[in-house]
């Protein structure tokens, strides 16, 4: 919540708009699902949560005020691809809102390459391409170039960073989640970003601190690689998750064609999850 917070502030209301658009489909989606598979309505509230859950994920992905159509693809994607076709809650494979998120960056990449200017940087609404977009296609300008002509966006993101960190912080203390994963994640991150830094000129791929304030890297860290079902058990299994995740994550946004990586990265990690946890409990079953 203090992440969205700080988006609506950035982008305004259409933020608060996409949520209860999906909180809507979502609910309309559990009820049918739930209708049709046992008529049962006893658990339905947890169930709900956790597609809430789901769509909340898919709310920080998204620019504001985005076509009814791109949301229920997303949303039905998420709950229903992603989740019910695996065997419903606790049974998939894969990460529902990254699976969601990802279905419709692929058929709509036009209007997801597309947000708003800030609202303290624009009167008049002007829309454009995020700064990891700018970044990679900034015409031989050095990274102190490029950046003087992007300051308050670059104030707009490291405010959205740091409330998803704060909320990050608060899992950790109320121990929601450990600090293996996301941790993990953002220590080689900056260690990746460390490597391509080349002091910042034409041909950098942009500092540890670009990297890890601009797109959802925080966000995703703390709220949707540390999804339990999709990560493996074993804590050293984690890191190396979690490494792969941040791994996958650069390659796509210094040498790929997508402007961020986090949601391929996610999920192409949810594909060993099985693998490494089918090796530590063989592993303990020997024992």
């Amino acid at each position: 919540m203090p992440g969205l917070t700080a988006m609506a502030f950035v982008w305004g209301a259409g933020v608060f708009v996409n949520l209860l658009i999906l909180l809507s489909i979502a609910l309309v989606f559990d009820l049918t699902v739930t209708k049709l598979k046992a008529n049962d309505f006893t658990n339905f509230t947890d169930d709900f949560l956790t597609s809430a859950l789901s769509v909340l994920i898919i709310t920080i992905c998204l620019p504001p005020s985005i076509e009814f159509g791109v949301l229920l693809v997303a949303c039905i994607a998420s709950l229903g691809l992603a989740r019910d076709v695996y065997g419903g809650i606790g049974n998939n494979i894969f990460n529902p809102a990254m699976v969601g998120y990802a279905i419709v960056l692929i058929a709509y990449p036009e209007q997801l390459a597309i947000w708003p200017g800030t609202q303290q940087s624009s009167l008049d609404g002007y829309s454009g391409a995020t700064l990891l977009t700018e970044f990679k296609y900034r015409d031989n300008m050095t990274v102190d170039e490029f950046s003087s002509g992007h300051t308050i966006e670059a104030q707009s993101a490291l405010l959205i960073s740091a409330a998803f960190f704060l909320g990050g912080l608060f899992l950790l203390a109320r121990r929601i989640i450990t600090w293996h994963i996301p941790l993990t994640i953002i220590g080689f991150t900056t260690l990746l970003a460390l490597w391509g830094y080349d002091n910042g000129s034409s041909l950098s791929n942009g500092s540890p601190w670009f990297h890890l304030v601009n797109g959802g890297l925080i966000a995703a860290a703390f709220f949707v690689a540390t999804d339990p079902v999709t990560h493996p058990l074993k804590v050293t299994n984690q890191l190396v998750f979690a490494g792969l995740v941040a791994f996958i994550t650069y390659t796509i946004r210094t040498f790929g064609n997508l402007p961020d990586g986090i949601a391929f990265a996610i999920l192409l990690a949810n594909c060993t999850t099985p693998l490494l946890n089918r090796h530590h409990l063989t592993r303990n079953d020997s024992k």
